[in-house]
């Protein structure tokens, strides 16, 4: 599992116009992400939420709540000067630390070598075989396939529209009487 802690914080002023960015950030530093949430709020923006996660995220989980909202503020104010007194802790949570989450799952794999290419593509090796051509084994029995129309034998329309009704997929199916 991968421990991920977010900071939640109200924006008092959107201190991001007066830098002509955006509210949000991904960035390569402790903070990672910040994400903007839509709402009333200054700007359009009901919330701030920075987003960290792994190895970073363990360590905010030894300190206190109020020290990672602290430390989290100040990370934004060196990458975001205008944001001084423009924002508001609301929360942190810890999906690493909680005894509920424990983290997020991830998917880890290890690396593959690739296998050597084939000299030649493989051979042909017939016809193509579509679920429909087979649909009639694996019936029930309710639906038959029809034998090719040069195998029929002809019968008047008014007779086999009273004896039998057709069915889009070929075939027919006596009517109840």
């Amino acid at each position: 599992m991968t421990a991920i802690t977010t900071v939640h914080f109200r924006p008092l002023a959107a201190f991001w116009e007066t830098e002509g960015r955006p509210p949000a950030m991904w960035v390569e530093g402790p903070l990672e992400r910040v994400f903007a949430v839509p709402g009333e709020g200054p700007g359009g923006v009901a919330r701030l939420i920075v987003w960290i996660n792994g190895d970073a995220a363990r360590r905010l989980d030894a300190l206190e709540e109020a020290e990672i909202g602290r430390w989290a503020e100040l990370e934004l104010l060196r990458l975001r000067p205008a944001a001084r007194g423009a924002l508001a802790l609301l929360s942190v949570r810890s999906w690493g630390s909680g005894s509920l989450a424990s983290g997020a799952p991830t998917r880890r794999s290890a690396p593959v070598a690739a296998a050597p290419p084939r000299p030649d593509p493989p051979a042909p090796t017939g016809g193509c075989t579509s679920r429909a051509s087979t649909a009639s084994s694996w019936s029930s029995g309710w639906r038959q396939r029809s034998p090719p129309a040069s195998a029929r034998p002809a019968r008047s329309s008014a007779a086999e529209g009273a004896q039998s009704s057709r069915r889009p997929g070929g075939g027919s199916v006596a009517s109840p009487r």
